[in-house]
């Protein structure tokens, strides 16, 4: 029973500040006129992140009358049968399902939406790991949290009524028990969600370290104020260099398992777009 994506953790962290190392690479930030999520294209496979492909989409759009919003996932997001003919559980899917389920629409604040939201979800992941479909989550004895082992984190940024806020959906399981997603309500909006390489994102970040400068926007620096298209910028050279051959020689793992097209979308209180240039790709690329 193959499945697809990989293992993640959640850290918010300050614009400048450390954070944890990820198995892709996903970027979301807020600024006073929107936000700025970014993703890798790269999908692997299995325990041993075997590459699959190299233009998977992992941001996607919600929007109706009073939510602005961009959803963007990492994770196992994908289970199929041993031969890969059949889908047994697909997050996007589901969200895709979830979203047009009336009941999620009678919610006044975006965490009250993602408490709704994840209940079919969930009950798609819970009846095919009870049936046998799913015959084991993912166990990574690398990583630590406070509670169970993630299998899918699914972020939603954007605007509900208008307010800002974002939130995370954690999907896990404690010693292989499907338990209820976890909600967070993100109380500090300003500050800099980041997966990928904590140390990666250290040399990037330091503009006295010549190794990434190929990599960062002209001009970046600590004191340079974060617009749109200054923060698109960031977020390209940042993925970028994850893959790049600097990138390499600073994280091989990270190296390894992030890469492909770049997708950049941008939530403002008008809608959803896709930056020019980063809108994800219609053919996804498939590794040999």
């Amino acid at each position: 029973m193959p499945w697809y994506g990989n293992y993640p953790e959640h850290l918010s962290v300050d614009i400048h500040g450390d954070a944890t190392d990820m198995s892709t690479a996903i970027f979301r930030m807020y600024l006073d006129d929107g936000f700025v999520i970014a993703a890798d294209g790269r999908q692997t496979k299995g325990l041993n992140d075997e590459p699959v492909s190299d233009g998977i989409q992992k941001i996607f759009p919600i929007h109706d009358d009073n939510k602005q919003l961009g959803y963007s996932m990492c994770g196992t997001h994908l289970f199929t049968s041993n031969d890969g003919s059949r889908v047994i559980w697909d997050l996007h899917e589901e969200v895709e399902k979830a979203v047009l389920d009336p009941i999620t629409r009678r919610s006044s604040s975006l965490e009250g939406y993602a408490t709704r939201l994840s209940r079919p979800i969930y009950r798609a992941l819970e009846t095919a790991k009870r049936t046998g479909e799913i015959e084991s989550f993912l166990e990574n004895m690398e990583k630590v949290y406070p509670r169970g082992k993630t299998i899918a984190d699914l972020h939603i940024d954007g605007y509900y009524s208008r307010v800002p806020s974002r939130v995370t959906i954690r999907f896990f399981h404690v010693e292989q028990q499907l338990q209820h997603p976890s909600i967070f309500l993100d109380r500090d909006i300003k500050r800099l969600d980041l997966y990928g390489s904590p140390r990666i994102w250290t040399v990037f970040d330091d503009t006295n370290d010549k190794r990434l400068a190929p990599y960062r926007p002209k001009g970046y620096s600590k004191a340079v104020r974060w617009d749109l298209r200054t923060t698109t910028k960031i977020a390209a050279g940042y993925i970028a260099a994850c893959s790049s051959p600097q990138g390499k020689e600073i994280d091989e793992n990270a190296h390894r398992i992030i890469g492909g097209h770049t997708h950049i979308a941008i939530v403002t209180p008008e809608g959803f777009r896709w930056a020019k240039g980063y809108e994800p790709m219609e053919s996804p690329t498939v590794l040999p």
